[in-house]
């Protein structure tokens, strides 16, 4: 299982298609999306995921990335 971890990563689609695992965190997305502001700021200590973050909210807006069937 260690093996599987997401170390280095920062990308979220690399992460879904080398089944690596993550912790889904997408029942906080109504939370961000209902805050309706125009910059949101999110402070972590680095290493801490936040291009991951990033990216994760990226595939779940980008019309472009084919859906995951699993």
């Amino acid at each position: 299982m260690a093996g599987n971890l997401p170390i280095g990563f920062d990308n979220f689609r690399n992460i879904r298609e080398q089944g690596r695992l993550y912790i889904d965190m997408t029942n906080m997305m109504p939370q961000i999306l209902s805050q309706k502001s125009k910059v949101n700021l999110y402070t972590r200590p680095r290493r801490f995921g936040k291009s991951l973050n990033l990216s994760k909210l990226d595939a779940f807006f980008n019309l472009k990335c084919p859906k995951d069937n699993t």
